[in-house]
């Protein structure tokens, strides 16, 4: 399979640091950006589905629901 490379990225050193400092064992700063891109082009993906198809739930019914869960959650006896 063919591959190509993506476009190099300026960041901040103090970015690249931190970025660098939180990978885990063996891992890559490339590796990081191959997945963050990936979760993106995943995440865009799934936003265009739903936008096409209307199937989605909006945003404030979601918080609604789980702040319901978190008040039932933090009732006493419960």
């Amino acid at each position: 399979m063919k591959t190509a490379t993506i476009p190099a990225v300026r960041v901040e050193l103090e970015l690249r640091a931190e970025i660098e400092a939180l990978l885990g064992d063996g891992k890559t700063l490339a590796q990081c950006v191959e997945a963050s891109i990936r979760a993106t082009v995943l995440r865009r993906r799934h936003q265009a589905r739903a936008r096409t198809t209307g199937d989605y739930v909006d945003a404030d019914d979601v918080v609604k629901t789980l702040q319901r869960r978190l008040n039932a959650a933090l009732e006493p006896g419960a």
